[in-house]
């Protein structure tokens, strides 16, 4: 049951995450139509967990995400 709780855990932590960024580009889009440009943007997750399951794509078959 434990496993199973962290994974789900892990999951929505990186869920999360990717739904933040999407947000980011969103955002980022909008602000470009006021002529204002934007190199880059930075999303931080202190998740180490989900850190390593979005760096690692071997974990994705065993997950819901992507």
């Amino acid at each position: 049951m434990q496993d199973t709780i962290a994974l789900l855990m892990t999951e929505t932590e990186c869920t999360t995450t990717i739904e933040a960024s999407k947000e980011v580009l969103r955002l980022r889009g909008l602000v470009e139509t006021f002529g204002i440009m934007q190199d880059s943007v930075q999303v931080h997750c202190d998740s180490q967990s989900a850190i390593h399951l979005a760096k690692d794509h071997s974990y994705y078959e065993r997950t819901t995400l992507m």
